[in-house]
């Protein structure tokens, strides 16, 4: 797969090596990959393509920026899990494999399973409730307050009113 890209060459002062860069030019996701993420490589699929990319002469800027445009020419597949590490290589890294098959968990499974996240999760969503119950009796208990003081000089004014 070739895609397109821009690099350059400095040399900051005299004295010490050049420097070089290059950046990977991105397009809007196509179709088939815009689930993955929102932005793709620009691929040059055909050689006039490539040649066209790389030709430095007379730049015709218009009809070079209508190569860079989402493709489909890539084939999805999953792979093993060695890609996770980076000091992997090697031709295992992209051989497909089959996916993984999803165990069927029901919720209380989840629920009562000896994974420490899942405790973790749980034991913080505790506290959280019981956090919130704790807010909520002390607004709950405010307001009754307020309503039995509203009360009380509703109650107070009406006796006034009547000396």
């Amino acid at each position: 797969m070739l895609i397109a890209g821009l690099y350059d060459r400095c040399n900051l002062n005299k004295e010490d090596d050049d420097l070089y860069s290059a950046s990977v030019i991105t397009v809007s996701a196509s179709d088939s990959i815009s689930w993955l993420h929102h932005r793709m490589p620009a691929i040059l699929e055909t050689e006039d393509e490539v040649r066209e990319w790389l030709h430095t002469g007379n730049l015709k800027y218009l009809e070079t920026l209508k190569l860079l445009k989402p493709r489909t020419c890539i084939d999805l597949y999953p792979v093993s899990k060695i890609v996770n590490r980076t000091m992997t290589e090697g031709p295992a890294c992209i051989e497909r494999c089959d996916p993984p098959k999803k165990r069927k968990v029901n919720t209380l499974d989840k629920f009562f399973s000896k994974n420490k996240r899942r405790r973790r999760e749980v034991r913080e969503y505790c506290k959280n409730q019981s956090w919130r119950n704790k807010n909520q009796n002390q607004n709950q208990n405010t307001r009754q307050k307020r309503e039995k003081l509203s009360c009380n000089k509703i109650r107070k004014s009406a006796i006034m009113k009547k000396f």
